[in-house]
């Protein structure tokens, strides 16, 4: 391999870097519909969370996830649109009980964001957060991509751990 290749090689690597500063605030917030990269603080969640939804096994996998690692007894994901042009993300619980991003904790909108992060089409390969444990429970070994419900052939950016 060449010098030149090299630096092509590093240089491809280093696009798929991603720097997350979470802000529970920003997550909260209606999305332009059609955004699929999560922002730096997690704009677009809601947006990027309706794209990963209307894939019906990553929406599945993504509730799977909800389910383990958060209070909720999470059945469904819903989107309503506003102004024809923004969406916002609801969290719908068996019993039918409607959580919309506003209202949701902290906690799980971090979690949400980061597997949207990971499940995003555009997504990166290696993340840096300031604080991964932001609110919510689970240590940041648990959260460490070995997702059963995951297909292996999934381009999710997240890989089986040994």
């Amino acid at each position: 391999m060449s010098a030149r290749q090299a630096c092509v090689a590093v240089l491809e690597e280093l696009k798929g870097i991603r720097f997350l500063d979470l802000d529970p605030d920003a997550m909260r917030e209606p999305a332009q519909l059609g955004q699929s990269v999560l922002g730096d603080k997690g704009e677009n969640l809601s947006s990027v969370l309706h794209g990963i939804c209307k894939d019906e096994q990553l929406k599945e996998a993504l509730l799977s996830w909800v389910r383990a690692l958060t209070p909720l007894d999470a059945a469904d994901f819903d989107f309503e649109t506003a102004f024809s042009d923004r969406v916002l993300v609801y969290l719908v619980e068996s019993g039918g009980q409607r959580i919309s991003a506003r209202s949701a904790s902290d906690g799980t909108l971090c979690f949400l964001a980061v597997a949207a992060a990971l499940l995003s089409p555009d997504t990166g390969r290696f993340y840096f957060s300031m604080s991964w444990t932001m609110g919510f429970i689970p240590p940041v070994s648990t959260f460490s991509c070995s997702w059963p419900d995951l297909p292996p052939e999934s381009d999710s950016g997240c890989r089986q751990n040994p």
